[in-house]
C-alpha cells in the first residue's frame, strides 16, 4: 500500500487488473465483469470515467454513463477488501463535485442491488439519497435499490 491514491482516464483493460476474488469467485461479480468486459470500451466513451491504483494496483473503476444531457448513471468496480474507505470516498466526492460542476450534470443515479450494505453505506456517505425499490431488476431477479444525488 502506497501513501497515494492516484487516478487516470479509465480505460477498457483496467477493468480485469482488479482483483475481486480469485479464491472465492462470486458468480455474481463474474456475471457483472462479463457484461463490463462486453461494453468497456463503450463505458469509456459514455461518459466521464475513472480508474484509482494504489500504487501501481488498480483497486478501482468507475464512472457515469450519460443517459441524456445532465442525467448519468453512476458505476463502479471495487478490489474485495480495499482497505482504504476514507482515500475512496475522498476521491469518489472529488470526482463527483467534477461531474457536477466540468460535466455538468444535474442528477445522477446509481443502483445498488439490496443486500449489498456496504455499498449503500458508501452510496448514502457520498450523498445521494435513496429513491425507491427495484423489484427483480437483476439478471438473477435480485431485488436492487436506487439512489440519486442532485446538484440543483
Amino acid at each position: 500500500m502506497t501513501d497515494k491514491i492516484r487516478s487516470e482516464t479509465f480505460r477498457p483493460d483496467h477493468l480485469r487488473a482488479i482483483q475481486i476474488d480469485p479464491d472465492n469467485p462470486d458468480p455474481t461479480v463474474e456475471s457483472l465483469l462479463g457484461r463490463l468486459d462486453a461494453r468497456a470500451e463503450q463505458y469509456a466513451k459514455a461518459g466521464p470515467a475513472w480508474t484509482m491504483f494504489d500504487g501501481s494496483r488498480v483497486v478501482a473503476c468507475g464512472g457515469v454513463i450519460t443517459i441524456y444531457p445532465g442525467s448519468g448513471e453512476a458505476w463502479l468496480l471495487l478490489e474485495r477488501g480495499f482497505s482504504r474507505p476514507l482515500s475512496l470516498t475522498r476521491y469518489l466526492c472529488e470526482a463527483l463535485d467534477l461531474c457536477f460542476g466540468h460535466f455538468a450534470f444535474h442528477r445522477i443515479q446509481a443502483t445498488v442491488m439490496t443486500d449489498n450494505r456496504p455499498a449503500h453505506r458508501l452510496i448514502q456517505r457520498l450523498g445521494f439519497i435513496p429513491e425507491g425499490s427495484m423489484l427483480y431488476y437483476g439478471a438473477g431477479k435480485e431485488h436492487f435499490i436506487r439512489y440519486a444525488r442532485f446538484n440543483i
